[in-house]
């Protein structure tokens, strides 16, 4: 696996994520999956910018994700019984698909330009490794092809 198909598979789990949350059947149940959500997406923006932005040296402008940032804190903030909670969650489920599908349609092809195939491989296994870390997961060590097994 590449860092391509491992970022199309981590953006496909968060919108999954994004998706369910707003069907949560109790408050309490919602809070749970948003701060699950939140960990998630910070430490995948984190992992993203530090490993495979960070190979490109610049080559592809980053997409910003402060605005992510910021909803995600605003919304951390607020009361979800709050009628402007779910308007300002569905801005943050919008602005995070519209990054993903950008970051997928342009991004990848300039990218594919500038990284190798096994440089890609590399930076697949470092970002997993790091979101884990960003996580809190505990850090496996495993051989390259234990490793692309347990992130498909």
């Amino acid at each position: 696996m590449d860092i391509y198909s491992y970022l199309g598979k981590e953006h496909s789990r968060l919108t999954g994520l994004l998706n369910a949350l707003p069907e949560a059947a109790t408050l309490d149940k919602r809070w749970q999956a948003f701060d699950m959500l939140k960990a998630e997406l910070e430490a995948h923006f984190e992992s993203k910018a530090r490993t495979f932005y960070a190979a490109l040296s610049g080559a592809v402008p980053e997409l910003p994700d402060q605005d992510v940032a910021m909803m995600l804190h605003v919304l951390s903030r607020m009361d979800m019984d709050d009628l402007g909670w779910a308007d300002k969650f569905a801005e943050l489920r919008e602005t995070v698909i519209g990054h993903f599908y950008s970051e997928e349609s342009a991004v990848f092809d300039l990218a594919r330009q500038q990284i190798d195939p096994q440089q890609a491989h590399h930076l697949m296994l470092e970002m997993e490794v790091m979101k884990q870390g960003l996580l809190g997961g505990d850090l496996l060590v495993m051989a390259p092809s234990d490793t692309e097994n347990a992130v498909q």
